[in-house]
């Protein structure tokens, strides 16, 4: 039983599966942040046709590739553009590069007449590809700068990066760059654990376990779900929370795509979940979770007329003094095949560096989906969080502390 009544799959990875073609590139590193690294071969496409770059194009759309005589600030650049569309997407991008583990920032410059998405796909060392989504692009007819960090994990081998189309429209992009990527840091480092939807098996799950340790979180719900509960009396298990100091935050009312919805709806989603929840356990709610991590510029706009902060599902990492944004607050989601070492490498990490590190975690029980984590390995979590003696606070208190740096 949960209070959502709908089964839903969070789609946090990108639902298609494209053959990469891989080319032979040489990795390089380097520890100097002032040095600038160019892994891209014919980055600005001043090459011919142009040279290491490939287009394609799924779905039902009719999709058009031009090499165009102008670029940003070179001589050439590519543009995509897309008409009758029903489904799918197209894209240039450039053939895949090796990488080290560690952290990169990318950039490309671009120019457009809708938003547009932009999507990671990592080959591993065992040869599968793994896509996950980065920021959106909004729509610019004038050239823009797309800048974003990203991780190469550690069973990570090539990376590429989509800036595709996924309507009817056109895009222009060039000057792509990947560079070493590093976090300018906080006085501390902190951890924020979170949870989307409101299953109640976390009560008796998940909530003893932080009892325990005397970690406090941030539970996000979507209203539908406790409006139309399958479960009695929700409201006694959310206060369950709630007088364990625990932190209450918005999900949405219905748990839609709001990137789909005209801005009227997007408007009753977030105006209309903030006020169930303050009336309905009398609280004040200041945050709001994008359901699906599905948003772009217009709907992080309108979140930011009602909540203080939004945590998103997609931008992937941590928060840092040089990356800061309360509209998208950064997060690593937890999925049922997140390993303990995975969770003390982020933990160590924001320790080490002064980052805020949030976690995404959804349904704890033993018997997990892909999005879901069992009893054991959350506890083994929460010990390593511990162990660590990072200072474990809510979103609130994490930008308390942020607001006086």
């Amino acid at each position: 039983m949960t209070f959502k009544h709908l089964t839903f799959t969070l789609k946090i990875l990108v639902f298609i599966a494209i053959s990469i073609l891989v080319g032979s590139h040489k990795s390089v590193t380097t520890s100097n942040e002032n040095v600038e690294v160019q892994f891209i071969e014919n980055a600005s496409m001043e090459k011919v046709n142009p040279d290491k770059w490939l287009n394609n194009s799924w779905g039902e759309n009719d999709a058009k590739f031009t090499f165009l005589d102008k670029g940003y600030l070179s001589k050439h650049s590519v543009k995509t553009e897309i008409t009758d569309y029903k489904s799918g997407d197209a894209k240039w991008f450039f053939e895949p590069v090796e990488l080290t583990p560690g952290d990169y920032t990318f950039i490309n410059y671009y120019k457009s007449n809708v938003d547009t998405r932009v999507t990671l796909a990592i080959t591993t060392t065992r040869g599968k590809t793994r896509y996950i989504d980065l920021p959106n692009a909004p729509s610019s007819e004038e050239w823009v700068k797309y800048e974003t960090s990203f991780a190469m994990p550690k069973y990570g081998k090539t990376a590429t990066v989509y800036h595709l189309l996924t309507q009817e429209g056109y895009l222009v992009t060039d000057a792509y760059k990947i560079k070493p990527y590093e976090y300018v840091g906080f006085n501390q480092g902190l951890v924020t654990i979170t949870f989307d939807d409101g299953w109640e098996e976390n009560t008796k799950t998940a909530l003893p376990i932080m009892k325990k340790f005397s970690f406090k979180s941030n539970q996000f719900y979507a209203t539908s779900y406790i409006e139309n509960p399958r479960v009695a009396n929700p409201k006694r298990l959310i206060n369950l929370f709630i007088e364990d100091g625990h932190e209450i935050g918005s999900h949405s009312v219905t748990h839609p795509y709001l990137t789909e919805l005209p801005k009227e709806d997007v408007t009753f989603e977030l105006e209309e979940s903030k006020t169930f929840l303050q009336n309905y356990l009398d609280i004040d709610i200041q945050y709001f979770a994008t359901p699906f991590g599905a948003y772009n510029t217009s709907v992080k706009d309108e979140i930011m007329k009602y909540y203080n902060a939004h945590r998103t599902a997609v931008d992937f990492g941590y928060n840092s003094k040089d990356n800061f944004d309360v509209s998208r607050l950064k997060c690593q989601s937890v999925l049922s095949t997140t390993t303990t070492e995975e969770i003390k490498k982020w933990v160590d990490k924001a320790n080490d560096e002064n980052l805020w590190l949030i976690l995404l975690y959804h349904r704890v029980a033993d018997n997990p989906n892909e999005y879901d984590t069992t009893i054991e390995m959350f506890r083994e979590h929460m010990q390593i969080i511990n162990d660590s003696q990072i200072s474990v606070v809510t979103i609130s208190e994490a930008l308390d502390e942020i607001s006086q740096q």
